[in-house]
């Protein structure tokens, strides 16, 4: 028995039933975004339109901008890392050496 003695960990999921957790959870989903659509005589298809969009807007600007800024950013964390790794071995004291206070 693994766990702490009070409670015993969940069961894994099987390939059925992760699927049949998603299709029920997409079908609560889309059934609420219809109940929104048709209670509210369409306004919330407009609020569900700027949420996609600001939601494309993202993923295009972060491949036009932030993966070329990873690329710039990541040869200078490199150097950066081997600079206080190259420090951090400096200053170690030989393995003779102890300190007296």
């Amino acid at each position: 028995m693994t766990g702490n003695g009070y409670s015993a960990p969940p069961p894994q999921f099987s390939g059925r039933d992760r699927w049949l957790l998603s299709f029920l959870n997409g079908s609560l989903a889309l059934g609420l975004v219809v109940f929104l659509i048709v209670s509210t005589q369409g306004w919330a298809l407009w609020f569900f339109a700027v949420i996609g969009g600001l939601g494309i807007l993202g993923a295009v600007h972060y491949v036009l901008w932030g993966r070329a800024m990873e690329r710039e950013v990541r040869a200078e964390r490199e150097r950066l890392q081997r600079e206080e790794l190259a420090q951090r071995q400096a200053v170690q004291p030989p393995a003779g050496w102890s300190r007296r206070f």
